[in-house]
């Protein structure tokens, strides 16, 4: 009777683990379609790359030459500008993306190192490439995105189970960050491709729903204060520049500091007695004066013929 229970137990284990590789192999699926993208446009990448390098030979310095490109790992990336709380509340999906704010071909490059540290970008347009940037990176562990990385973060998760029909990655302009996009079915996922967004409570390379991953960045960040922030600078001429959106925390501070009364510091009010110093003396002086001027006169009073 154990025997019979202990190959009961071994079949259903070994088919759970197949139903398990079975369906941990969509994400192969939906990396080879993309793939088949990059293997259709690498002759261009190939030699829009060699070209640049090429003209650019003299004019780089040693250490802005790469010793190879890897066209292999080669990826499209969506730019689209704007809050991800907002938009996804007025679609009610990622459907926005659709109507991308700009897109380009990044080419990882590596520097004698086997892990990328630069990379080249071009603009696809009528089917030519045009070079629009790159470079090395200060930090080879901040490279936006490899084929490797979304296959095992996909088959790590427990989210997807299903084939996955739309992949991309993106970037945002508005956050400043990298992610990926999946859709499978009606079910939509989102992986975080840099540690920008780990205080939202965010891993990089981790999948999370859609409407989990909208969660989380509406409870961290601020986007309305920080549209409004942005419209009063422009009102004015001005331009708020640099990374990312104001956190609720940051909002709080704001408020708080407007709030508070205003406080003079120890230099300030020394500053403050130092500029009503002159008065201070002009007032004494002026006192003494009329007290002379009183003693003067009782001293007459009392001695009409002095």
């Amino acid at each position: 009777m154990k025997k019979i229970l202990l190959l009961y137990c071994f079949i259903v284990l070994a088919f759970s683990a197949l139903s398990v590789r079975a369906e941990g192999g969509h994400a192969d699926r939906a990396i080879e379609n993309a793939l088949e993208q990059v293997r259709q446009i690498t002759p261009d990448l190939e030699k829009s790359t060699n070209d640049f390098f090429g003209d650019a030979q003299d004019a780089l310095p040693e250490m802005m030459k790469p010793s190879s490109a890897d066209f292999a790992g080669a990826f499209k990336v969506i730019r689209k500008d704007g809050y991800f709380v907002e938009a996804y509340r007025k679609n009610g999906n990622f459907s926005f993306l659709q109507d991308a704010d700009g897109e380009y071909w990044l080419v990882p490059l590596s520097y004698g190192g086997e892990k990328p540290a630069g990379s080249i970008r071009f603009m696809e347009d009528n089917g030519k490439l045009t070079f629009v940037g790159g470079g090395r990176l200060t930090d080879p562990e901040y490279f936006p995105f490899t084929y490797e990385r979304l296959s095992e973060s996909v088959n790590r998760s427990e989210l997807i189970r299903n084939e996955i029909d739309e992949f991309q990655v993106v970037e945002n302009l508005q956050y400043r960050v990298f992610y990926a996009y999946l859709r499978s079915g009606t079910e939509e996922y989102v992986i975080p491709l840099d540690s920008f967004l780990s205080e939202a409570g965010l891993i990089k390379d981790t999948v999370y729903a859609a409407d989990e991953f909208i969660r989380k960045i509406d409870e961290y960040y601020d986007e309305e204060t920080d549209a409004q922030k942005r419209q009063e600078a422009a009102a004015k001429g001005e331009y708020l520049y640099g990374g990312g959106v104001l956190t609720r925390a940051e909002t709080r501070r704001l408020k708080k500091a407007a709030a508070a009364p205003e406080v003079i510091l120890p230099a300030e009010a020394k500053a403050n007695s130092r500029n009503f110093m002159p008065w201070i003396i002009a007032a004494l002086a002026a006192a003494a004066a009329g007290c002379t001027v009183l003693l003067t006169r009782k001293r007459t009073k009392r001695d009409p013929q002095g």
